[in-house]
């Protein structure tokens, strides 16, 4: 991406539960589902980036999750991975 990775975070009433390094620009593996009015799920993507040897594709191990919240307040939150691999 230019300029370096993004972060992508989920807040609930201006608190963080979720945010992630994220290099890659295809954001489209990443949702949101209110189960229930006390039960989210976010469904996150993997980033691989172009690789540094013909035929490595492997799924970047630099976007790290910075925080991953189980619960807040009242609210559960579950977390998904949707299978879903963006390149930079």
């Amino acid at each position: 991406m230019w300029g370096g990775p993004d972060t992508i975070y989920v807040s609930l009433m201006g608190q963080k539960v979720y945010v992630r390094v994220y290099g890659c620009d295809d954001s489209s593996g990443y949702t949101l589902h209110w189960e229930s009015p006390h039960k989210l799920t976010v469904t996150y993507s993997a980033c691989r980036p172009y690789p540094s040897r013909p035929g490595d594709y492997s799924v970047a191990e630099s976007d790290p999750v910075q925080q991953m919240l189980r619960s807040w307040n009242d609210i559960e939150i579950g977390y998904k991975d949707s299978g879903h691999v963006a390149t930079q």
